[in-house]
């Protein structure tokens, strides 16, 4: 029972983590034969995860309980848990060298810094208000957060503990995803509909306008060329290409036979409902 509404998958592809969202639980699965490894309870509305290099260490966030727990990936036994951090615990970064876990506030202000051994609190950072996604940069010197209220996406200087880029993208930011080569950062918008691609060289920023309700989800493939995108209220996956110099365009899926105009109230762009769709 409950709904499964992250994951993260294991250095050898073989185990998928997923956070039991309404049962409490992050549960293991065989990506071969999808049969549960294990199931373990954890806090109320368990979110996001995080998973170390070398695999052994998950760490995952409890939304209603507060907390931020790391977990024997093997066994699933609960190794340590944090106090309650603060109001909706959500974002999840660890760093390349598995010494300190970042995660995000989303009812504050604040990313706090955890021992990832301990569990302990570290510091906190001030962010925008409802900061909610992280992304962590391959050197673990900068971490990019995505901040709801005022529609931002931030960056984060880890050694002086302190914001050093503000940059403004379409509104209601969720996930937030990196390039591989870490040129770009792709923002998905909730309220916008659409996913923002800022160039974190020059930090010019273009909205590209999606057929989507609600923009959720982004992931981006291993070879850079490829960017994924959900949204909350809609049942198809929208793929971006990412062209470089010589490169040529592949052939596109299908698109949809006519255009979505979803009957939205601004008032309420931020709601989780999903709107009915008008007259076309």
């Amino acid at each position: 029972p409950g709904n499964s509404i992250e994951g993260v998958i294991s250095p050898d592809g073989k185990t998928l983590y997923s956070t039991n969202y309404y049962g409490y639980q992050v549960q293991a699965l065989d990506t071969r034969t999808f049969q549960i490894r294990w199931s373990q309870r954890v806090g109320k509305f368990p979110k996001m995860m995080s998973l170390s290099k070398d695999g052994r260490a998950l760490y995952v966030t409890s939304w209603e309980s507060g907390t931020a727990s790391r977990l024997d990936a093997r066994t699933g036994k609960i190794l340590a848990t944090s106090k309650r951090l603060g109001r909706h615990p959500r974002g999840v970064s660890l760093t390349p060298d598995g010494k300190t876990l970042y995660v995000a506030i989303t009812g504050g202000r604040h990313v706090v810094a955890l021992d990832a051994q301990t569990m302990r609190e570290a510091h906190r950072i001030r962010t925008s208000y409802l900061p909610r996604h992280t992304a962590m940069s391959r050197d673990g010197k900068r971490l990019y957060v995505t901040c709801i209220r005022q529609s931002l996406l931030q960056v984060i200087d880890l050694r002086r503990r302190r914001v050093i880029k503000t940059v403004h993208v379409d509104r209601g930011p969720r996930t937030l995803a990196l390039s591989a080569d870490e040129r770009f950062a792709y923002v998905a918008a909730y309220a916008g509909h659409a996913l923002t691609v800022v160039d974190l060289r020059t930090w010019k920023k273009r909205r590209i306008p999606l057929d989507i309700i609600k923009g959720s989800g982004v992931a981006v493939r291993p070879d850079d060329r490829f960017i994924y995108v959900t949204g909350w209220c809609t049942k198809d996956l929208w793929v971006i290409e990412r062209l470089k110099p010589g490169q040529s365009p592949t052939a596109g899926g299908r698109p949809p036979k006519r255009r979505r105009r979803p009957v939205r109230d601004p008032r309420h762009a931020h709601r989780l409902d999903c709107p009915r769709p008008g007259k076309r």
